[in-house]
Order: structure tokens, then C-alpha cells, then sequence
């Protein structure tokens, strides 16, 4: 896929920060670049070094460069949250970003890289198309199911970003959101997650004698002492949490990327 039809056919464009890894690599050559929600594309030479790039049909009817790159963003943090939930073990997934943006004369633009509003406040109506949802890419299909389910558009916009305690809890509040906390830990747990996996996260993330700053709520006098779980078992969790949630709802075992960590069991097998 050539630069020359990307800038005939959008009108902004991104250099990608940590783009050259497996699954972004395929996104690139997966998807229909006339019908697609965004595309990435590979372009330079052996000489010079490779580049990814980043382009989105739902940001061309901007006209502000500010407002492009923090939307931009949040787009980017949907494929992250997409990439949290296909990869067993979350040290393995590549946080992906964006460098500079470009216009369509390939001019770079001066823009603060960062967000002011965390809202998520794409508007996917703005350019609407028809496309076979495919399963043959995770990412691809859990953003095209998000265009119309509030529930994954929030769980990926979350997922891109939870990075810790405060950010994970987020992504329980959600799974709570329709059935209330009892009734979500009493689902979950005929589910097969054992309740003291769910009762250990809820508690440490709300201790603050356990997690300082890094926890949801203040020092509270004579809360009780716990054994937390570490942020590794918490990531674990919401993400079999979510995983169960899309199985439900789209009747669809997300395929897994199994962990790049070698156990010792595994070398002498």
C-alpha cells in the first residue's frame, strides 16, 4: 500500500510511536483502505528505515490539527485496549502512540501532543459505510463492533489506558453498569471465577494502606489490613473478566496470543 494513495484518499495522517510490531504489521496489510475506519500503512527503504502510519477516515472532516491529534489519540487508545484484551499476558502487549501529524501536502503540523478532554467524543455517524464485520482480525472486528455498542466502545477506551489499579477498577464499574455489583461478582462466579479473585481486587484497589496514591480512594481510620493481590493478578483478572463479557455478547472466543514467558516446566518438558 503506497503513500501516494494514502494522501489521495486522507487527509490527515500520523507517524506511529512503537507501530513495527506483529500485530500492527498486519493491520496494515489487512484491511480495505476505501472501506475501513482507519488504516496503517508501512512506507520507506532498507537504507532508511521503515515507518508506520496512521490514518482515520472519522478525523477528516476536522479542520483543526489540535483536535485532530487528541482525537487521534483516543482512536490509537481503542487498538490498545483491542491489543490488552488479545494478548494473555499484559507485559507483552506494545503501547502503541503517535509521533507528528501530517496533512495531506505532507506538512508537519504543530500541535501539543497530549489531551485536554478524556471524553470519548468521536462521532462515527460522520462518516458512515457498510463493511463485512471480519473475524479474521481481532482488532478489526472488536473496533467495528464498538462503533455500535456503547459496552466495548468503553471497555476498549478503557483497556487502552489501564495501566493500573484506579484505571482497572474503571473497567469494573463497567461490567457493574447494568446488573449492579452483587449481581455482577454472583454472574462472574457461576462463570467459574473464583470470588476470591474478585473480592481480592475490589479490596485492594480501594486500599489505600495497600496501594498509597495508587489507590481509588483515601486513607480511610481503621480500615482493615489485607493481603493484596499484585497488579499482574488484577490485569489477569479484568481481562478474563472481559473476555467472558464478549463471549457472552458476541458468542466469539477471542483468539489469544499466548505469553512470550518461558516457565522452567517448560524447559525441561
Amino acid at each position: 500500500m503506497s503513500l501516494e494513495i494514502q494522501k489521495e484518499n486522507n487527509k490527515w495522517r500520523f507517524r506511529l510511536l512503537n507501530g513495527r510490531n506483529n500485530y500492527i504489521r498486519e493491520l496494515a496489510y489487512c484491511y480495505d483502505i476505501l472501506n475501513a475506519d482507519f488504516y496503517i500503512v508501512e512506507e520507506g527503504d532498507y537504507d532508511t528505515g521503515f515507518d508506520m502510519f496512521f490514518s482515520s477516515i472519522h478525523l477528516d472532516h476536522l479542520l483543526n490539527p489540535q483536535e485532530v491529534y487528541e482525537k487521534g489519540l483516543k482512536l490509537i487508545q481503542m487498538i490498545n485496549g483491542a491489543s490488552y484484551l488479545i494478548h494473555e499476558d499484559y507485559s507483552d502487549v506494545t503501547i502503541i502512540g503517535l509521533e507528528n501529524l501530517y496533512n495531506s501536502n505532507n506538512e508537519a503540523q504543530n500541535v501539543r501532543k497530549s489531551i485536554n478532554n478524556f471524553v470519548f467524543d468521536i462521532d462515527f455517524t460522520k462518516a458512515n459505510f457498510e463493511n463485512e464485520r471480519q473475524r479474521s482480525n481481532s482488532i478489526i472486528f472488536l473496533i467495528e463492533q464498538a462503533k455500535q455498542d456503547p459496552f466495548l466502545l468503553n471497555l476498549l477506551y478503557c483497556l487502552g489506558v489501564a495501566t493500573d489499579f484506579k484505571t482497572l477498577f474503571q473497567v469494573w464499574d463497567l461490567f457493574c453498569d447494568n446488573r449492579g455489583e452483587k449481581a455482577t461478582t454472583k454472574h462472574f462466579t457461576e462463570m467459574g471465577v473464583p470470588v476470591d479473585e474478585i473480592t481480592g481486587f475490589k479490596k485492594t484497589a480501594n486500599n489505600f494502606s495497600a496501594l498509597g496514591t495508587a489507590a481509588r480512594h483515601g486513607p480511610i481510620l481503621n480500615a482493615p489490613k489485607i493481603e493484596p493481590i499484585s497488579l499482574e493478578e488484577a490485569h489477569k483478572l479484568i481481562s478474563k473478566l472481559a473476555r467472558i463479557e464478549i463471549k457472552e455478547r458476541y458468542n466469539w472466543d477471542l483468539p489469544l496470543i499466548k505469553s512470550k514467558t518461558i516457565s522452567a516446566d517448560d524447559l525441561f518438558d
